[in-house]
């Protein structure tokens, strides 16, 4: 087991937790994905009190065929993190681009468990750019 020096500059993950997670699908699910219109969006909010950041990460993804709704899936996770000694990065940098992704991955496996659970098929979410994210301060999409 490999011991871990406290003393070292860097930030804690205090707790990642799932807030909320919403999954709806319609009667029948396409298997053309031709005509399919597949959309996703990804929103990240982060407060900084005192050494902690607390970023919210939101995914939602929605599918429709024709109009015609088939599934929806959004899930809500919130990661809380304490400052550990000094750092370069800014604490709202870290929040939008560190912790985002430390997050992200949970997100990921969460989808693709509902996706599976509820007949879809796997659904894998691509890697997020949460550098990208940061520096436009809006919506992946």
């Amino acid at each position: 087991m490999t011991n871990i020096d406290s003393s070292e500059s860097g930030f804690k993950i205090e707790s990642l937790t799932l807030v909320d997670c919403k999954f709806s699908r319609g009667p029948k699910i396409s298997s053309n994905k031709s005509d399919v219109d597949l959309k996703h969006d990804l929103q990240v909010d982060v407060s900084i009190k005192d050494n902690q950041v607390f970023v919210v990460e939101k995914f939602k993804i929605d599918q429709s065929n024709n109009d015609q709704f088939e599934f929806n899936i959004e899930v809500t996770m919130l990661g809380i993190f304490s400052k550990v000694g000094e750092m370069s990065l800014s604490l709202e940098e870290f929040g939008y681009v560190n912790g985002a992704a430390i997050i992200f991955p949970y997100i990921r496996e969460q989808v693709s468990n509902l996706s599976l659970k509820g007949g879809l098929g796997n659904i894998i979410l691509p890697p997020a750019n949460f550098v990208n994210l940061y520096n436009n301060k809006s919506s992946v999409k």
